[in-house]
C-alpha cells in the first residue's frame, strides 16, 4: 500500500515537514517520483520495528536514587550506577 506524506506523517504522529526531512536524509525509506514523497506501508512498519528494537536495546533505564524528600532524580549525568 502506498502512503502519501500526509497519511504517513499522521500514522507516525509527526509533522509533514519532519517526515520530509527524514526522507531527504534517507533516514526513512521513501521515494520521490516527481514532486511529492511516497512511502510504502510495509517499509514504514519495518522501519518502525527496527527503531523500537534499537531504542530499547541501546537505552537502558537510567538509575534512580531515592531522596529523603521530593521527587526521585535521574543520576545519569552524575555517573552513578
Amino acid at each position: 500500500m502506498i502512503l502519501s506524506t500526509e497519511t504517513c506523517a499522521e500514522m507516525l504522529s509527526i509533522s509533514v515537514t519532519h517526515l520530509q526531512r527524514l526522507a531527504r536524509a534517507g533516514s526513512i525509506p521513501a521515494s520521490k517520483p516527481g514532486k511529492t514523497w511516497v512511502f510504502l506501508l510495509g517499509d514504514v512498519v519495518e522501519w518502525l520495528q527496527k527503531r523500537r528494537h534499537i531504542s530499547v536495546a541501546s537505552e537502558p533505564p537510567a538509575p534512580v536514587v531515592q531522596r529523603k524528600r521530593g521527587r526521585p532524580r535521574n543520576t545519569t549525568h552524575l555517573g552513578i550506577s
